[in-house]
């Protein structure tokens, strides 16, 4: 093995590489967190919410693909104005989850909202999986 192809093996994550001017780096892995999740439902949609501590609209993305709801997030490293950081017991933080939609949601109406680290996705459920209520009237 060449040691260009040791230094981008998954092995060398989170150890010191050898970058080409012959400085030593210190990798670091990326750990992916599945935010916890609440589910409810009503009749005409679905409504999730995941936690996502940090992460914003600009850093928050949802996607679907083939009834597969992927929800991600990350957050930035935060200093102050004016301020460098001395010691730091956090890092940044990636999200990451799929699921699976029921065939009664229409993907093409989601709406999502992030506020507060609170990803909230409404799933509008398509018009023939709505529960209808039809008035009995007297024979």
């Amino acid at each position: 093995m060449s040691e260009e192809q040791k230094q981008l093996s998954p092995s060398a994550v989170g150890k010191s590489a050898q970058t080409n001017g012959g400085d030593r780096v210190r990798e670091q892995a990326r750990i992916v967190t599945r935010p916890r999740i609440d589910i409810h439902e009503a009749d005409d949609a679905f409504v999730l919410f995941a936690d996502m501590p940090g992460a914003d609209e600009s850093t928050t993305e949802v996607l679907v693909e083939k009834n597969i709801l992927t929800l991600k997030g990350e957050t930035d490293l935060f200093a102050p104005e004016g301020f460098v950081s001395v010691h730091r017991e956090s890092g940044q933080r990636y999200y990451e989850r799929l699921i699976r939609l029921p065939e009664e949601v229409d993907a093409t109406k989601l709406e999502a909202t992030v506020k507060n680290g609170v990803l909230k996705v409404l799933l509008p459920k398509n018009s023939r999986a709505r529960t209808l209520r039809i008035q009995v009237n007297p024979g």
